[in-house]
């Protein structure tokens, strides 16, 4: 796959999406693995049409959710595509959007019965616009911002908060310990992740050490598998293995084969 560029959004944007990225395709098939991250695409082609997925979940618009997902996915479409994505921070699309992230889990769900009408303005502006990233990036920057300004009543604060500790830690800090830090209850702490990262804590946090040990993989010839489950707490290898499957669909010895082909997109972000 080529690599994709990444861009900045607006400054005001930032602490709410963590990229811009434009990805031009070279196969019409998609392995797409769980960031921890909801997503939107804009597919830049004028002729377009997703024809399957593993999940069975079809999408026949050109613009879509990518959602944190909790388990590996292949989509194959109808021709190879260009398109633009905003790569959220784990609580950002619910910050801009005011959507229940929980609704979004695990499929592709039709934009335009979830936001604005405008969202259909942006897909027309992005395809007149499509050979012109600097415009493609004012035009997405010109609509979060607008949609901040509305949604400036939603507060995110303590799920950024838990998000990036779950993140420093590499998915090992434990739930007692966010709840500690957090003076949250176990109960409230769930609600909040359900409704505004998508997904349980405990699930975030397995994604995150996943995609720890994705970056370890695709970095190391020979990577120590018995060092990884010791030092990641899995229960023994059998654990390691089935749960790596779930997230990347294919075992960490054969994805290590593929020199980490698929990537993280953690890992490829920017600093």
């Amino acid at each position: 796959m080529p690599k994709p560029a990444f861009y900045l959004p607006h400054p005001a944007l930032r602490p709410y999406i963590q990229i811009y990225m434009h990805l031009q395709m070279d196969s019409n098939v998609h392995d797409i693995i769980p960031t921890g991250n909801t997503q939107i695409f804009f597919v830049l082609n004028e002729n377009y049409r997703m024809l399957e997925t593993s999940v069975g979940a079809l999408s026949p618009k050109k613009f879509f959710f990518s959602s944190p997902g909790t388990e590996y996915t292949r989509v194959i479409t109808e021709e190879i595509w260009s398109s633009v994505g905003i790569i959220f921070q784990p609580y950002g699309a619910y910050r801009l959007l005011g959507i229940p992230q929980r609704l979004l889990l695990g499929a592709f769900p039709d934009l335009e019965l979830l936001l604005p009408p405008s969202i259909k303005e942006v897909q027309h502006k992005l395809e007149d616009n499509a050979h012109s990233i600097p415009n493609i990036i004012q035009i997405l920057n010109g609509w979060l911002l607008e949609l901040l300004a509305k949604s400036s009543h939603l507060n995110v604060a303590r799920m950024a908060a838990a998000t990036q500790l779950i993140q420093q830690s590499n998915g090992l800090y434990s739930i007692d310990e966010l709840c500690s830090k957090l003076y949250l209850t176990k109960r409230t702490l769930e609600l909040e992740f359900n409704e505004k990262v998508g997904m349980s804590p405990k699930m975030f946090s397995r994604i995150m050490r996943f995609d720890t040990i994705q970056k370890i993989l695709s970095s190391s010839e020979k990577p120590d598998f018995q060092k990884i489950c010791l030092d990641f707490h899995y229960y023994d290898q059998a654990h390691f293995i089935k749960e790596f499957k779930t997230f990347s669909g294919f075992s960490p010895s054969k994805y290590s084969l593929r020199n980490g082909d698929m990537g993280s997109l953690n890992s490829e972000l920017p600093d």
